[in-house]
């Protein structure tokens, strides 16, 4: 991110994420899958990071850690929104 700038690689990785599971859909070969999605962990992952990076740079120093509760409970959330969607609507 030092190098491209913390915003172009986001856009790349999120670029890259999409892409990935875009080939996941259009692929019924269950063994592409595997590299794919550990591909789309691999490209995923800096987006995390730089999130958490822009969320601590601009939360004021006196409420960093509610800020970050707040943030981490979310990311939970959204990862537990998927295998409830699973449940709700099958697969």
């Amino acid at each position: 991110a030092r190098r491209f700038g913390a915003g172009r690689t986001a856009l790349t990785c999120a670029a890259l994420s999409a892409i990935m599971l875009a080939l996941i859909g259009w692929t019924q070969n269950v063994y592409l899958w595997f590299p794919l999605r550990f591909l789309i962990g691999v490209v995923t992952n800096p987006l995390y990071v730089l999130s958490e990076i822009w969320v601590i740079a601009l939360a004021p120093p006196a409420r960093r850690g509610r800020v970050m509760g707040v943030y981490s409970t979310v990311i939970s959330a959204g990862f537990a929104a998927g295998p409830l969607c699973l449940l709700a609507v099958g697969t």
